[in-house]
């Protein structure tokens, strides 16, 4: 899965997701993402940089977010970057570990 990532010029996300997992792969991949802006790509892509949305699902707006994506010189290494150092293990564990922290200072 991860090697096809990898090949792809970009990953379509089409449905409204609370929070999908394939945007976030296909950016540890360096593959950018065009997505129905709703839902969890609003906290996964970056606009322009990680990924493109498109408004409505619909065909029109599809293909115009595809437009917009190829005209996009698409940074594959800085585009790995970003979800690698917001969405990896590390990182969450590291987030969970900080909220403890400060919920134990405050209540504690």
């Amino acid at each position: 899965r991860k090697n096809l990532f990898s090949k792809a010029k970009s990953i379509i996300v089409a449905a409204l997701e609370d929070y999908g997992l394939v945007p976030v792969e296909a950016n540890a991949s360096g593959t950018p993402v065009i997505a129905y802006g709703a839902g969890g790509v609003l906290d996964t892509q970056i606009p322009g940089k990680t990924g493109v949305f498109f408004q409505r699902q619909t065909p029109c707006s599809l293909q115009a977010a595809l437009i917009e994506a190829g005209g996009i010189s698409w940074d594959y290494q800085n585009i790995r970057h970003h979800a690698v150092s917001k969405f990896s293990e590390q990182s969450f564990f590291g987030k969970v570990e900080r909220i403890i922290d400060q919920a134990s200072g405050v209540y504690c």
